[in-house]
């Protein structure tokens, strides 16, 4: 899998801190970072926001499916940025398999 440390990302910092874990800088305040955890909750994420923390965490105990609406952006963004990850991890492999030196 792919092993990704530190990238700049849409302009955003993010740094892999752990397996599935990471710290994402805020856009609005450069000096401000997020913790996101893309495993909690049954994969469908946390992050130390506002708007995860007070919005969008309590209604978590309700959820019976993954669906986007209960994640913030931040959880949202990685989630996204982490499939395209996956997906040009194994593209790689797929072609070095299909033509062996």
């Amino acid at each position: 899998m792919p092993d990704i440390q530190e990238k700049i990302l849409s302009g955003l910092r993010v740094t892999r801190i752990g397996l599935g874990h990471y710290n994402v800088q805020s856009e609005s305040d450069a000096t401000k970072n997020y913790s996101v955890d893309l495993m909690d909750y049954g994969g469908l994420g946390s992050c130390t926001c506002d708007d995860q923390v007070l919005r969008r965490h309590p209604r978590w105990s309700k959820v019976r499916e993954n669906h986007d609406s209960f994640r913030c952006k931040h959880i949202r963004f990685l989630r996204v940025h982490v499939l395209d990850q996956i997906i040009q991890f194994y593209l790689k492999k797929r072609i070095k398999q299909s033509n062996p030196k």
